[in-house]
């Protein structure tokens, strides 16, 4: 794989397969030589510091975490927000997992059933995603690091994050 300049990946893993297969898909994909090992008792490296050491992958565990130095738990790392609204008006910002102090913050922002729904989904996006954000952040005085959407394409995610994070 190759990386863009200044490019860091964050992947959260959902505990679907056991960490072995996770290494050896990392593996597979010579992507091991790029997951950095954080320590949860350190503040987290810049994005900078990150890049210039080539560790450019952070790689977060839902569960089974520890089994390899890169494969980290999520949740000591991350909180995140809670997860199964049915309506747009239940999106909530309290704590779902992680701890109060854990350095990132994830937002969880899709409405279910399982498989999704596109269309309920794409109501979600834009103006509300990024209104979601901004409230998130208040109510939790903590920017946002991270944001899990159901189909990206038509949430407009990446230029809410855009947006957000070309402010000052």
């Amino acid at each position: 794989m190759k990386f863009d300049a200044g490019e860091t990946i964050i992947v959260f893993v959902e505990p679907y397969v056991r960490p072995a297969v996770i290494e050896d898909s990392f593996e597979d994909a010579a992507l091991v030589d790029y997951a950095a090992t954080l320590d949860v008792d350190e503040p987290l490296p810049t994005l900078g510091r990150l890049s210039d050491t080539g560790k450019r992958l952070i790689v977060l565990a839902e569960e089974d975490a520890g089994a390899m130095p890169w494969y980290l738990d999520g949740f000591a790392f991350a909180q995140d927000t809670p997860l199964g609204a049915d309506r747009p008006e239940e999106l909530r910002c309290g704590r779902f997992r992680g701890e109060a102090g854990s350095p990132l913050l994830l937002i969880n922002h899709w409405i279910p059933p399982f498989p999704p729904s596109v269309s309920r989904n794409a109501r979600i996006g834009g103006e509300f995603l990024e209104d979601r954000l901004e409230q998130c952040a208040r109510a939790r005085s903590q920017l946002p690091n991270l944001v899990a959407v159901d189909f990206y394409e038509q949430s407009g995610v990446i230029e809410v994050a855009a947006r957000l994070n070309a402010r000052p």
